[in-house]
């Protein structure tokens, strides 16, 4: 899985060793390790481009039913950001965003896996849910960091990633009351008038 390579390469290059969790400025030399970092921000683009194709693919393959303005928003909007990132930051701080969102996208990629294998996963996707809304609050509490710290990682970065997630947060928890709470609350008052 390409995905679960990225969540090790970012761990490999950055979060496991030398990067600080409270600030991190980007490496802007040209040393080999900051070069494949870069390269590695630019993968991650491309694997967010794809993302986003999955997009396209529902539409022309008629599947307005998984085409909702939270798939949309969300797809596009993190290739806007990524390519933002990879031009003008490639490194240091927002490399945070990609090492959790990989991790997340490992684990969904895999319940897509066993689902198309018809193992039974259903139980799962509830969960997968929770975990995305739990990167986004991570993501946020992450970058508030670049308030008091000061590393040369620009601050109006939080200003515009901070809201983002939180809006994320908001359309994934309806979402998620939507698809899961008030499912359950209709079977069990369905069930009673039994």
């Amino acid at each position: 899985n390409y995905t679960y390579f990225m969540f090790t390469q970012a761990l490999d290059l950055a979060w496991w060793k030398d990067y600080s969790f409270q600030c991190e400025p980007v490496d802007f030399s040209y040393t080999p390790r900051a070069l494949q970092i870069a390269r590695g921000c630019w993968y991650y683009f491309l694997l967010k481009i794809f993302d986003w194709l999955d997009t396209i693919f529902f539409v022309l393959r008629k599947k307005q039913s998984h085409v909702s303005f939270l798939h949309v928003y969300h797809h596009s909007g993190m290739a806007i950001i990524t390519w933002i990132c990879v031009k003008y930051l490639p490194g240091g701080h927002s490399t945070f965003i990609g090492l959790i969102n990989t991790f997340v996208h490992s684990i969904i990629y895999t319940y897509y896996l066993l689902s198309s294998i018809k193992i039974n996963m259903i139980s799962w996707k509830k969960h997968i849910t929770q975990l995305q809304m739990i990167q986004f609050f991570i993501v946020a509490l992450h970058f508030t960091q670049l308030f008091w710290t000061h590393c040369g990682y620009p601050k109006w970065t939080a200003i515009f990633i901070i809201p983002q997630d939180v809006f994320m947060l908001v359309l994934f928890g309806d979402f998620y009351y939507n698809t899961y709470q008030r499912a359950n609350s209709a079977v069990k008052s369905k069930m009673h008038r039994k």
